[in-house]
């Protein structure tokens, strides 16, 4: 699943999701896009917003660091 996937299947809509998680626009943006993955701090935070493990939002990245 990607980052964009895992949003919306939690009822976000993208674009609003940074301000909801607390994180910068640009940032979640370069994520969704697969430019970057969060630091564990990140992390931490997108999975509190979102309702999941940092794993599951480690998982929507570990394909691109392969």
């Amino acid at each position: 699943m990607t980052f964009e996937e895992l949003i919306i299947s939690r009822g976000f809509e993208p674009k609003k999701f940074a301000r909801v998680a607390g994180l910068e626009r640009e940032s979640i943006r370069q994520y969704r896009r697969g430019k970057g993955s969060p630091n564990l701090t990140t992390a931490i935070a997108i999975a509190k917003a979102l309702g999941v493990t940092v794993d599951e939002v480690a998982a929507c990245f570990k394909d691109k660091e392969e």
